[in-house]
């Protein structure tokens, strides 16, 4: 076998990790470049080489690079990102695709997720409200300058329900996954530190908004606290057997920012 003809059979072998379980790689290739289920086969096999317009295809249709699999000096790396912008939309975007990987990383039970956390997870934010709303809400109005909130203080339904309702949903998904998560003695304070800068500003449209933000933060580090004495996201004063997927770690040594590493089959 060719090395050409390897590396395709490893770039095809990526694709059909992303294709949908209920589906197959030679249907997917037979449709995606409109080829009979021989030909399909023959590329598997690696007995037809692809061509640049295929390679093409199938990197925009599964949204891929082709980079990882050919022959370049060591040292390079290919990565995507999701480029904020000031809109209500390029933030409901990153909800969905936290979703999506999320959605992904669950699907498999063996998969897991390490996280090293100069701050607090925010998927932990977003399974109690009015501390989800505060996040969401200062992400939006101080982070990336949403410009119809330039002049908003924050109230508890002051964000979109779409949004607090795919932020749970992403919080709901995060609980299923095993987790490693390493944090420091400053990993609290950041969202400490928001709240006291939110109240010193008097960017709280009551204090009563401001307490109950307090309250649910309290109750979010309470309930993080009990999972980590128990290893277990899942765990409640209902569902005590549940299943062991969480460790959390204490780290002398400070991380200066979120590293986040996913070990999936």
């Amino acid at each position: 076998m060719t090395d050409s003809s390897h590396i395709q059979i490893q770039f095809l072998q990526r694709i059909e990790d992303l294709v949908p379980k209920k589906t197959s790689l030679v249907f997917e290739l037979s449709e995606c470049l409109d080829i009979s289920t021989d030909s399909a086969y023959r590329r598997m096999r690696g007995e037809t080489l692809l061509t640049i317009d295929e390679i093409i295809k199938l990197c925009n249709a599964y949204n891929i690079s082709f980079d990882a699999f050919s022959k370049v000096e060591s040292g390079m790396v290919t990565f995507k990102y999701n480029n904020p912008e000031p809109t209500l939309e390029s933030f409901i975007r990153f909800l969905q695709g936290l979703h999506n990987d999320l959605t992904k990383i669950a699907s498999d039970k063996n998969s897991k997720i390490l996280y090293a956390a100069e701050d607090i997870p925010v998927f932990h934010h977003y399974g109690y409200y009015a501390i989800s709303a505060f996040k969401i809400f200062y992400w939006l109005k101080s982070v990336i300058n949403l410009p119809e909130l330039a002049n908003s203080k924050f109230k508890t339904d002051i964000n979109n329900p779409e949004i607090i309702d795919l932020a749970k949903k992403v919080y709901d998904l995060y609980s299923q996954i095993y987790t490693i998560e390493i944090w420091t003695e400053n990993t609290v304070i950041s969202t400490l530190k928001q709240i006291e800068y939110y109240w010193e500003s008097g960017m709280f449209e009551t204090k009563e908004e401001a307490l109950e933000v307090c309250n649910s933060f309290k109750k979010e580090l309470l309930d993080i606290q009990i999972m980590a004495e128990h290893s277990s996201k899942l765990y409640n004063e209902v569902n005590t057997l549940a299943e062991k997927n969480y460790d959390l770690y204490f780290s002398d040594v400070e991380i200066t920012n979120n590293c986040v590493l996913v070990d999936m089959p």
